[in-house]
């Protein structure tokens, strides 16, 4: 058996891909990432077939570009991806979002008589491809966005992207 005895994983242009610390953990600095929080203070409305607006970047590394106009985020290379969603809405009642790849309707996220949805899943994303999700259950609904509480902010509705490989 044999060991391969480095600290770092460096791509010959100097960046480092990977660091392995005196304690074993893999950190990878430049894995894409994205979380992304409702643009707004507290409940903001989302009409039926309404894109949510998912353009507050809370957390980004790895070349995660986001659309402030259209709240469509673009992914950075091809891969598979987790996609966490979370939903805080106004009132108990079903919550549906759609999950679309450059326009087209790919995932739903669904819960009956609810003010929470938590889901995750994973897909299939190619590099360029443009993603967002739209309320897609039949009637204008609000959901909470941001809350600023003295020196923090909570966000309750957000969507988070990982780049698994």
């Amino acid at each position: 058996m044999s060991n391969l005895l480095v600290q770092n994983i460096k791509h010959t242009n100097g960046t480092t891909a990977q660091t392995v610390d005196s304690s074993g953990r893999v950190l990878e600095p430049v894995k894409p990432h994205i979380l992304c929080g409702m643009a707004g203070n507290g409940y903001v409305a989302v009409a039926n077939q309404g894109v949510f607006p998912f353009s507050t970047v809370l957390q980004n590394q790895g070349g995660f570009s986001v659309n402030g106009s259209t709240h469509k985020i673009t992914v950075p290379c091809t891969g598979i991806y987790l996609i966490t969603i979370n939903v805080l809405n106004e009132t108990e009642q079903n919550i549906d979002v759609g999950f679309f790849v450059n326009d087209s309707h790919k995932l739903r996220f669904f819960v009956s008589t609810n003010r929470g949805l938590n889901a995750s899943n994973t897909i299939q994303l190619s590099a360029s491809d443009e993603v967002h999700c739209r309320n897609t259950v039949s009637f204008s609904d609000e959901y909470y966005a941001l809350h600023t509480y003295g020196l923090s902010d909570y966000a309750y509705t957000t969507l988070s992207l990982t780049f698994l490989g």
